[in-house]
């Protein structure tokens, strides 16, 4: 169970000055903690007898073979568990093509151990494997993230992925407006096994919405991201780790889900994988149907002639959702000291809605009018993803690491919407037809180095260039005398090209085992142009901003530990933002993009204190121009009304986060 408390405040006027004091108290707090007693902590290495074996994956056990967590080893060899209670514990290293390892008993106080180096011995018969239980908590606060074990979740069993963010603490999801908020802030990044997707945020929800939980080890909340990662996103970023499977040989894994909400859920997953000493096969395949009902109600008075005008819209939405993903990836291991990785993924996502809208008009004292809107809708995302990489490994100390990845996205919006205006019945002389394709390519190309000189400094380097082209198609047409002509106020074309360069420095610095200190700066070089048949350069934008982050730990005493944290992100508009289209919620009510939405830049800033399962953090945000999503807006004199994204001065977001876990029976 969990127990969570948030507190926001918004757009407040507090200038940066009261920001900067109150981040120097903060700060002061952390310095003036003093040298308390260290908890206990577990180190050491393991190699092959030559050189370190990194990714193997290392086990702290009870005596009794219960897990108490686990890591993998890093690139030099290195592991560390921290945060231990006093007890006696088993150390147990396994590694695909080596004999699995299990220490003698450690004694751990509190207080530093450091085990003697670990060689692992090359695997030359089958050994029955270690039967380790326990179960991992549900939420696993880290440094830099919240990590949500869905795996370890039985409230996940048949949910979709979104359903289980909606349960996470500091998570708000608005399926209205397609918006994520954790913690009071907006602009959210996915990733999947460490690939960054390059997709616009409500179709980034769309495939949330339709990945079944059943194949998802993890969801990491990543809020206070690292320079290695994108500036992109101001709430952070969502990385989603789906499951694997470690054991050596052929390995095949199948699940179903049948249940009910409104209506049928059906689901289905399948996990293939193969692992040998030089080679790592892995397929993943996932169905799910989802039948589900909506409901819009909307409200709006405009004061005309000295009365206030009414109307409302009552619209009952029947949606049937079907999606399927596909993904084949590989490991080659030609040498000890270099690998080549691929991946393929497909992706595609069919959302059909039918729905009625009821609408009631009061125009005067003595004037009530009604009014109906049938809507039909689909949605269709189709993808297709290739990417390739290589890692090498000089030696213990320094590697580096090359990727490209080519993503493909279409996107189709047929509507069609069928309205009896006040005053006339339904008939097919209010007929609309909308049609909307836009079809996405994105070509991403990085280099990533690292630098390993000691146990207490890392250093990371790295560049990234990656390039956007989108065109957005809409066509509008209504049926009137007889025949279908286009709306030229509703119809569109419009060309997106953007192109982001990016280069990054960080380091981690432990200083000793009381201290975590990490801090980096990254640059990213923007250039955004919109074109249309009528304005070649509609949008035409450069700019290029330093996003320097900087995070401190300090554990203060037997598992209590304080941070505080600073970064800086943005948030760019989507193309949807941005782009001219048109989504129609009513008759006269209606969705668009704003060729005049501009990036927001936000300073965040966040100090967190941890005792055992309970964690509180103070979150503070102030965002230059933000971007409010879905801000209504009257079209002139008349009774229209637009929904689009607008700039706003400033947004001053304060959250509090408080969460526990309580263990309310012992099974």
């Amino acid at each position: 169970m969990k127990t969570l408390f948030i507190l926001l405040l918004k757009h407040n006027p507090v200038d940066h000055l009261a920001w900067g004091k109150l981040l120097s108290l903060l700060l002061a707090l952390l310095v003036t903690t003093g040298y308390s007693l260290a908890q206990g902590t577990l180190r050491g290495t393991v190699t092959n007898g030559v050189e370190a074996v990194p990714g193997a994956t290392t086990s702290l056990l009870r005596t009794d073979s219960t897990l108490v967590a686990g890591v993998a080893t890093g690139k030099d060899g290195a592991y560390t568990f921290t945060r231990i209670k006093s007890g006696l514990y088993l150390v147990r290293i396994s590694m695909v093509g080596y004999e699995t390892f299990v220490s003698r008993p450690v004694v751990v106080e509190d207080k530093h151990v450091a085990l003697p180096e670990i060689i692992l011995q090359e695997s030359t018969t089958t050994l029955n494997a270690i039967d380790v239980t326990g179960q991992k908590i549900v939420f696993d606060q880290q440094p830099d993230k919240l990590v949500l074990n869905v795996a370890s979740s039985v409230t996940s069993t048949g949910s979709t992925v979104l359903d289980v963010l909606q349960k996470s603490p500091g998570v708000v999801v608005n399926r209205q407006n397609s918006n994520i908020t954790i913690n009071g802030r907006t602009g959210v990044r996915l990733m999947i096994d460490g690939k960054m997707l390059q997709i616009p945020a409500d179709a980034a929800m769309q495939m949330l919405d339709g990945m079944n939980a059943g194949g998802i080890e993890t969801i990491e909340l990543i809020t206070s991201p690292s320079s290695q990662y994108d500036a992109e996103g101001g709430a952070g970023i969502v990385h989603i780790r789906t499951k694997t499977r470690d054991q050596a040989g052929t390995n095949i894994l199948a699940g179903l889900t049948v249940g009910s909400r409104w209506a049928e859920n059906v689901g289905a997953t399948l996990n293939a994988s193969h692992r040998s000493k030089q080679l790592n096969v892995a397929l993943d395949y996932s169905f799910l149907r989802n039948h589900n009902l909506h409901t819009l109600d909307m409200q709006r008075e405009t004061f005309v002639n000295d009365f206030n005008q009414f109307q409302e819209v009552h619209s009952r939405r029947e949606n049937i959702t079907t999606q399927q993903n596909l993904s084949l990836g590989a490991e080659w291991s030609p040498s000890k000291n270099t690998s080549f990785n691929f991946l393929f993924t497909a992706y595609e996502r069919d959302w059909k809605l039918d729905a009625n809208s009821q609408e009631r008009y009061i125009l005067s004292a003595d004037s009530t009018m009604t009014g109906s809107t049938l809507i039909y809708e689909s949605n269709v995302w189709r993808s297709a993803t290739g990417s390739a990489g290589v890692t090498h490994r000089f030696n213990t100390t320094h590697s580096l690491t090359f990727g490209v990845d080519a993503l493909f996205y279409r996107n189709e919006n047929p509507s069609h919407y069928q309205t009896a205006v006040p005053g006339n019945d339904l008939s097919d002389e209010n007929r609309i037809a909308l049609t909307k394709t836009t079809p996405i390519r994105v070509l991403v190309a990085h280099a990533d180095y690292t630098f390993t000189p000691s146990p207490a400094w890392r250093w990371d380097a790295g560049v990234k260039a990656s390039v956007t082209h989108l065109n957005n198609n809409v066509s509008t047409m209504r049926y009137a005398d007889g025949a279908w002509l286009a709306d030229p106020a509703f119809t569109s074309y419009a060309d997106l090209d953007e192109k982001i360069a990016a280069a990054y420095v960080s380091g981690q610095w432990n200083p000793e085992v009381a201290w975590q200190i990490n801090a980096g700066v990254r640059y990213e070089y923007t250039q955004t142009h919109i074109a249309t048949p009528i304005n070649a350069a509609l949008v035409d934008r450069r700019y290029g901003n330093f996003f320097p982050n900087v995070s401190i730990r300090k554990n203060i005493g037997t598992e209590q530990d304080l941070q505080v944290s600073y970064a800086r992100r943005i948030t760019r508009p989507t193309y949807n933002d941005i782009a001219p289209y048109v989504f129609f919620w009513a008759s006269n009510t209606f969705s668009s993009g704003n060729t005049a939405l501009y990036p927001s830049l936000s300073d965040q800033f966040t100090i967190s204190y941890r005792v055992k399962q309970w964690n509180i953090s103070l979150q503070g945000t102030r965002a230059l121009r933000a971007i409010a999503y879905l801000q209504p807006e009257r079209v002139g004199q008349s009774a229209d009304l637009i929904y689009r994204s607008q700039n706003t001065d400033y947004s001053n977001t304060l959250a509090l986060v408080s969460s526990t876990a309580l263990a309310i029976a012992p099974w």
